[in-house]
């Protein structure tokens, strides 16, 4: 109710449509008669038939409430971003964390992540990192979720994965950049509990649609090196390697790691134009200074290299 009072303050009353389809799937979250309900005692009908645009007003219900709220005004400035970009089949938003610093301090981090990855060519970059659109900030047009279908069932994150499979697909996808949802974190979120949801399933999706585009766009296919020798970055890499991916070499940036295959101290990188390399450094800060280092050797991002992790 808080998230349709906020819209019907500020938004025309046919901009108020709700994701049926992509609310049923579990049982706590909101109900599309329930919010029918609603609107009927706010004096604003329904009009999701009619609309051209669908979104998302809130998300997921909690014991506390919905965990996200949408902003005063964000479905008036999302549906004017489609209006005004007819080439464009999907527009999200940035988010405000609401939550515990000390105790939330890594859902923080992904918020500001997300939040710089804003152009079509951010997201379309940067996809593999982790999931480029806050879910319910989320607005699209009718006609992509009739052409490319919306949340399917499976062992792995189906909101990721409808993102990867529009992108994949040629769905080009941007956000306005303003904050258009309160997004509350709490330990009982979805994303934190439930399997579809943790690290082994985002990587297996991941790495399904990243062999996808290393076939298009990789230069020197099957071939890859890989920066990141540790246990865990190799573990996740490996499974690249049942999508028919070759790993050729790992780039350390210590000196001396013996593994099972070669391994190249990162200051010793070939120059660009010889080879493609995936960054599966995870750590924000490391993430950012490699893709400086490699910048200034004449890397290019999407040509050369993607950040994966």
């Amino acid at each position: 109710r808080q998230a349709v009072q906020a819209a019907v303050k500020s938004e025309r009353s046919d901009r108020i449509v709700l994701d049926a389809a992509a609310l049923g799937r579990h049982d706590r979250l909101i109900q599309a008669a329930a919010m029918r309900q609603v609107l009927e005692q706010l004096g604003t009908p329904m009009r999701a038939i009619d609309s051209r645009h669908l979104g998302r007003l809130c998300d997921a219900l909690g014991p506390a409430g919905p965990a996200g709220v949408a902003l005063p005004g964000r479905l008036r400035l999302q549906s004017e971003f489609l209006d005004g970009h007819p080439d464009f089949g999907a527009v999200a938003g940035l988010v405000n964390h609401v939550g515990d610093p000390e105790t939330t301090g890594g859902f923080r981090r992904f918020v500001e992540w997300s939040n710089s990855v804003i152009t079509y060519e951010e997201i379309f970059n940067r996809r593999f990192i982790e999931a480029p659109i806050v879910n319910p900030t989320a607005m699209w047009r009718r006609e992509t979720m009739e052409q490319f279908g919306l949340y399917l069932s499976g062992d792995f994150p189906e909101d990721y994965e409808m993102w990867l499979r529009w992108l994949d697909r040629g769905v080009k996808i941007a956000k306005v950049p303003e904050v258009v949802l309160d997004w509350h974190d709490s330990h009982g979120r979805l994303t934190r509990t439930h399997p579809i949801y943790s690290d082994k399933a985002f990587y297996e999706i991941k790495s399904h649609y990243l062999a996808k585009w290393l076939s298009e766009y990789n230069p020197y296919h099957p071939a890859v090196w890989v920066w990141g020798a540790s246990r865990i970055s190799r573990r996740r890499a490996r499974i690249l390697e049942q999508h028919g991916i070759v790993i050729t070499t790992y780039i350390d940036t210590r000196k001396g790691r013996q593994i099972e295959k070669e391994v190249t101290y990162y200051d010793d990188l070939p120059d660009a134009g010889s080879l493609f390399i995936l960054t599966y450094i995870r750590q924000m800060d490391n993430r950012e200074k490699i893709q400086a280092f490699l910048e200034q050797r004449g890397y290019v991002e999407g040509k050369d290299y993607l950040l994966v992790s």
